[in-house]
């Protein structure tokens, strides 16, 4: 049996060589490591990016759903106000008119009172004169009045202060409904053009300025019909 000897300096070449080829290796993997180090931290910031892109724009969306709820409250608001307005306005011309209206009827009735009484004092007189023989020739009694004459009269009295009362309140009326609808066009026009107008509110005025100008026409129309008659 034969024994193989290492040289010493061959086995200490061996070791030298296989820590030369060990030490490159250690190298490579550090490299690798920090590598691996590089992209892990590229993907954590990434998701912090999206967590934080993520965060704002729920901020954002929440922000915008809250302006857009102040926005319509704030809509409704004016509709209601402006409704409001619009109702004490049309409450106070309705009660003009009931006002006018019940002083023109109390005026005819005073006229239809005072017609009446002047009538019974024309029969007084001329019941008195004819009983008297004076001046038997210039009075009527009311068997020789002509049947009705003195009634016409009288009704064409009432019916003239009838119209006259019509067209001052066709007038009063026509007036009312003209400066209303003069007045919301000009609010609506200069909220228009300001520098936060606010549409809604404007179309509804232009909404009821058409309206109250479409009643004026109508009583321009209705009271030009009663003077032709």
């Amino acid at each position: 049996m034969q024994t193989l000897l290492l040289h010493p300096s061959t086995t200490a070449g061996c070791t030298e060589g296989d820590r030369g080829d060990e030490e490159p290796a250690r190298g490579g993997d550090a490299d690798l490591q920090e590598n691996l180090v590089s992209i892990i931290r590229l993907q954590i910031g990434g998701e912090k990016v999206k967590e934080f892109v993520s965060e704002k724009s729920e901020e954002l969306i929440k922000t915008a759903e809250e302006a857009k709820e102040e926005v319509d409250q704030l809509a409704r608001l004016t509709m209601d106000r402006s409704n409001l307005a619009f109702d004490c306005a049309l409450a106070d011309i309705n009660q003009t008119a009931e006002e006018f209206a019940e002083q023109l009827r109390r005026s005819r009735e005073k006229m239809e009172a005072d017609a009446k009484e002047f009538s019974a004092w024309e029969d007084q007189v001329a019941v008195r004169r004819s009983r008297g023989q004076f001046f038997q020739s210039l009075y009527q009694t009311d068997k020789k009045k002509p049947v009705g004459s003195r009634m016409d009269k009288d009704q064409a009295r009432i019916e003239q202060v009838a119209n006259s009362a019509g067209e001052g309140a066709s007038t009063l009326r026509l007036f009312i409904f003209s400066f209303l609808a003069v007045s919301l066009s000009l609010v609506a026009l200069v909220d228009f053009v300001s520098t936060e107008p606010s549409v809604a509110q404007d179309i509804f005025y232009l909404v009821l300025a058409l309206g109250l100008g479409g009643a004026a026409v109508l009583e321009q129309i209705t009271k030009s019909a009663r003077s032709d008659r």
